[in-house]
């Protein structure tokens, strides 16, 4: 595994970027076409991930049904410290709210 994935989900191909990040950081796009289906792509894409032993710490951004998922899967299934967590949801209004996990 590299020094650190970043994956992003956006609606359509011609919304990809282009993203400087260190070179040990792999970038990945999921196309997610139709905004009103809700999609699992972040999440399937994460549960794919061959995670290393050790440590991990993740920052994740997003709707809240796949920052519910993700945390889910990242404690319950990886057994990640919830300290090693940090979210950004985005709420029904637009606006994000930020929020450190619970000690």
């Amino acid at each position: 595994m590299p020094g650190g994935i970043a994956v992003f989900e956006v609606p359509l191909r011609e919304d990809i970027r282009e993203i400087t990040a260190p070179a040990a950081v792999e970038v990945h796009w999921l196309i997610q076409e139709d905004a009103h289906v809700p999609s699992t792509a972040q999440v399937d894409f994460v549960k794919a991930l061959d995670w290393p032993a050790g440590i991990v710490q993740t920052c994740i951004a997003g709707e809240s049904s796949v920052i519910r998922a993700l945390r889910d899967y990242l404690h319950n299934e990886l057994k990640v410290e919830k300290e090693r967590h940090l979210y950004f949801r985005l709420l029904e209004d637009g606006h994000g709210g930020r929020r450190a996990s619970e000690k």
